[in-house]
């Protein structure tokens, strides 16, 4: 608005125009920023104000394992703990390190069951206990690789993304909700 106002002449040729498409674009503009405003604060009124961070039971492979980087602990309770990370691909790395580190799952945000999906080998789907496959795609950018979309049992995420590396598959995403 600032360029239109400021930098665009408003005396000269077709002053009654210029006038009138200035005078249109202020009030739709303005109007469409009042809206948005508004929605905003509909939407945090009603729903709070969105979370970024995602919060999940694990058991600790031993008494005292440090945390990987981004994870934190909010309450221990021997080797339980429930702990934080940031949401979406933070969570997807720390629950590959918490895995790695010999950390399983017991729920993601108080679910039972996740999606995850993995990259890996055309007609060689990963396996383990706990996991239904809700369907592949192929990967357009490489005919040899397919995208397998999985329905998982937290308490066997640990036990999937560690088998992984073996199958030939990475991991693609860890959806948090």
């Amino acid at each position: 608005m600032d360029e239109l106002w400021g930098e665009t002449p408003l005396f000269g040729a077709h002053f009654i125009r210029k006038l009138e498409r200035r005078l249109f674009f202020t009030v739709e503009y303005g109007g469409k920023a009042v809206y948005a405003k508004v929605i905003g604060f509909v939407s945090r009124t009603a729903y709070g104000v969105k979370d970024d961070h995602i919060f999940f039971t694990v058991t600790a492979p031993t008494d005292h394992p440090p945390n990987p980087p981004g994870v934190e602990t909010i309450q221990a309770d021997g080797r339980v703990r429930i702990a934080t990370s940031l949401r979406w691909g933070p969570f997807t790395e720390a629950a590959a390190a918490l895995s790695a580190s010999g950390f399983d799952f017991a729920d993601v945000s108080g679910n039972r069951r996740i999606v995850v999906t993995v990259v890996g080998p055309r007609d060689k789907e990963p396996h383990a206990d706990g996991i239904a496959e809700l369907f592949e795609s192929r990967v357009l950018s490489d005919p040899n690789l397919e995208r397998h979309v999985l329905l998982v049992e937290t308490r066997t995420l640990s036990q999937l993304l560690r088998a992984l590396p073996e199958s030939g598959a990475r991991l693609e995403h860890v959806y948090d909700y």
